[in-house]
């Protein structure tokens, strides 16, 4: 499927943006200019991304190491600085302490820049709520190889319905963010 258009996270913040200020774009080559232009900006918002496709999976949790030096550069300079990860499921997260808030994207579409600018401005709440667990650590559930990524492109789903946070239940481990986890910003009012 191709889309008829395509909004990038920085054609979203541009637009929200408008005349109101200057969205500054750099393309993560070299992380020392990276950092300056970080320091020299009143926010950061620093986009990592993972993919996946038809017919395989990502060999690890992990995120692009340069993606996460690059961030990790960016925020040491510019402590207002929001992580914004897109991933097709679960992402290992030991990076992210140091921001100010973490935004996981699952596969946004076409009016991703839009979704991200909304959030971010405060438009739309992140009410959303995780519908997977994220470990703390690569294979935290302890698959097998058979199990995964299988043998000879076979693999055995042994665990029956120990999945998830049913695994993590059943065996009293604590997840770095469980099913259901998610957080957002709002007033009550009586």
């Amino acid at each position: 499927v191709r889309p008829s258009r395509v909004v990038s996270p920085l054609d979203g913040l541009r637009q929200a943006f408008g005349r109101a200020g200057t969205v500054t774009y750099y393309d993560g080559t070299d992380k020392v200019r990276a950092a300056q232009i970080a320091h020299q900006s009143d926010a950061c918002v620093a986009v990592l991304a993972t993919t996946s496709g038809e017919g395989g999976d990502r060999d690890s949790l992990s995120l692009p190491a340069d993606d996460i030096a690059l961030a990790k550069a960016a925020v040491a300079a510019q402590p207002r600085c929001v992580a914004v990860a897109v991933a097709p499921g679960a992402i290992l997260t030991d990076w992210a302490e140091d921001f100010g808030a973490l935004l996981v994207m699952f596969m946004p579409g076409q009016e991703e820049g839009n979704a991200l600018a909304d959030v971010l401005f405060g438009a739309m709440g992140p009410s959303g709520r995780l519908p997977l667990t994220f470990p703390k650590v690569e294979n935290e559930v302890q698959f097998t190889k058979a199990q995964w990524p299988g043998v000879e492109k076979v693999a055995n789903y042994s665990e029956g319905l120990l999945v998830g946070y049913r695994w993590y239940h059943a065996h009293r481990v604590r997840p770095q963010y469980p099913f259901g986890h998610g957080l957002t910003y709002t007033q009550f009012a009586h």
